[in-house]
């Protein structure tokens, strides 16, 4: 018995950790005062591509975006996988509220957890797109670190079709994961491991004794 706590204290030592695979926000999260349009109610949507440069399950997404209305406007922005140089499949969507009165001042960010079930390979493209929901006009600000990316855009819904424009500057967010690092057994956990192969020793000894 206690060599199967020891082992199941093995298997614990297994931690999952944040990481960063993608962000171009500036000091203090802040991004540029002009951004890419993107007009309510799925009239035009923006997305932009971006390789993570680690694997995991896309866990956060941190997005500068502005509003230039008196109401708070109803956002959904999309994980797509990459479809021949495109926004392709849909992988998670999004959706959340951004403030009003927020557009050409650097009001700050808007972070959203994700479900934690999308796994992002550092080997493939990806692409985060963005539209209102409501009426709004909800700029995707442009980030101010310098980041130049690919841009897409549609003004038939999220699914497409898409139109690639021109390397620009892309909109600001940035996307986290989780990721488990190999199994590496914390100190305390092999002491515990290494005490219940002791005691089934001994106990053999003592059965072999008798």
């Amino acid at each position: 018995m206690f060599l199967i706590v020891a082992v199941a204290a093995l298997g614990a030592s297994k931690k999952s950790y944040a990481i960063i695979v993608h962000d171009n926000l500036g000091p203090g999260d802040t991004y540029n005062i002009i951004g890419h349009t993107i007009l309510g109610s799925g009239a035009l949507a923006q997305a932009f591509a971006f390789s993570p440069t680690a694997s995991g399950f896309f866990s956060q997404l941190t997005i500068g975006l502005g509003n230039t209305t008196g109401s708070p406007a109803s956002m959904q922005v999309v994980l797509h996988a990459d479809g021949a140089g495109t926004p392709g499949t849909i992988l998670e969507t999004l959706t959340f509220d951004v403030a009003a009165n927020t557009f050409f001042i650097n009001n700050g960010t808007t972070t959203v957890s994700a479900a934690g079930t999308s796994f992002l390979d550092s080997a493939n493209t990806y692409w985060l797109s963005a539209t209102s929901i409501t009426s709004a006009f909800v700029p995707w600000m442009y980030n101010n670190a310098g980041a130049i990316g690919t841009r897409a855009q549609t003004t038939s819904g999220l699914s497409g079709p898409w139109t690639i424009h021109a390397p620009s500057n892309e909109g600001a967010f940035r996307v986290e994961v989780d990721t488990a690092p190999p199994a590496v057994p914390e100190a305390s956990s092999i002491l515990i491991f290494a005490a219940g192969l002791a005691a089934l020793g001994l106990i053999r000894r003592s059965r072999n004794s008798t």
